[in-house]
């Protein structure tokens, strides 16, 4: 992987780890083999797709600038250029204008809440997926992902923040959308097979029952699904 842990001044993501509970790990199991493996590779696939992107969007208007005779052939320093051009804006810039100028912005506290059962009202969407993470409580029995933190180079950091107003909003958002990618294809897979087994009688009546029963059945198989694009 290039992003992880690439050559340049490094900055740690979650210094003291990620909790999942143990409902949150069977959803995730369930579709990926290795949740930190998927995870470190999801966030190197974003860097390399946003740094792509970057690169494309500002080269023609580099290559036509007066104000450059010469510009680096090594992208790493093709994006330090990038950077330091007095127009560059980060994507949180972009909404600090945006609400600025009373235009619809990202970081609008009204723009969106979270919709579940805790009602947990969202100061910024920017924090969106991070509040409906920190929603649940994870306590007994949770396990601790990346318990030295995830590190990446400052500058893939900057090639994120290029798009993303929060990296570790976008990760949060991106477990939690597997957690539920994993649940429901747990459910859809299982449950017709619970309801024809002569032998079950009563099914749970909740999400983390029903997912517990599953798993502890002899005939239940972890799924294996293609390669997300992350986005």
């Amino acid at each position: 992987m290039r992003g992880i842990g690439s050559v340049g001044v490094a900055m740690i993501l979650f210094p003291n780890g990620l909790k999942v509970n143990p409902f949150e790990l069977q959803c995730l199991n369930h579709v990926v083999a290795n949740v930190e493996d998927w995870l470190a590779a999801t966030l190197d696939e974003k860097i390399n797709r946003r740094r792509e992107v970057l690169l494309n969007q500002w080269q023609t208007r580099l290559l036509t600038d007066p104000d450059y005779s010469s510009l680096p052939a090594d992208s790493d320093a093709l994006c330090r250029v990038i950077f330091d051009h007095p127009d560059y804006k980060s994507r949180y810039e972009q909404e600090v204008d945006n609400q600025i100028r009373k235009e619809f912005s990202l970081l609008d506290p009204t723009t969106r809440r979270l919709s579940d059962m805790t009602r947990v009202e969202v100061d910024s969407i920017s924090r969106f997926n991070t509040a409906k993470y920190n929603s649940t409580r994870r306590t007994s029995g949770a396990t601790l992902l990346f318990p030295t933190g995830l590190e990446i180079s400052d500058l893939d950091a900057q090639c994120l923040r290029a798009f993303i107003v929060d990296i570790e909003d976008w990760v949060h958002g991106a477990i939690l959308g597997m957690i539920n990618r994993g649940k429901k294809k747990m459910i859809t897979q299982y449950r017709p097979v619970i309801m024809s087994d002569p032998s079950v009688t009563n099914m749970p009546a909740t999400e983390s029952g029903l997912i517990d029963s599953i798993t502890k059945r002899a005939d239940y198989r972890t799924a294996v699904i293609e390669p997300t694009d992350p986005g």
